[in-house]
């Protein structure tokens, strides 16, 4: 069945709609927590442990949760990496002013 007759009567190629179809984030959640009756609270719970918790508060930009890391931006965990994925660290601006640069008078 590749072709249907809309509410219109025009007919709708199936395959054209199944390739552009799409299911968001939003929509997995809700279907783990609503048909699955995953407990997802309870997971936010087990990622927010007081380690997690402290590192926030320190400014850490990641932090350890059993064998994996847990990327934070502010006080917001952004993802969960796996042991064998690689921690990117972001560059920081320098404290000191750099050779040949004035510090700014602000």
């Amino acid at each position: 069945m590749n072709t249907v007759i809309d509410f219109d009567g025009a007919t709708v190629n199936v395959r054209k709609v199944r390739k552009r179809a799409r299911v968001t984030d939003h929509a997995v959640l809700r279907y783990l927590e609503r048909v699955m009756e995953v407990p997802v609270e309870q997971i936010r719970r087990q990622i927010l442990t007081d380690g997690v918790v402290l590192a926030m508060a320190l400014g850490a930009q990641s932090a350890r949760l059993k064998d994996h890391h847990v990327v934070i931006q502010g006080q917001v965990v952004v993802t969960i990496l796996a042991p064998t994925m690689i921690v990117r660290r972001r560059r920081r601006k320098a404290k000191w002013p750099v050779a040949g640069q004035q510090k700014d008078q602000g």
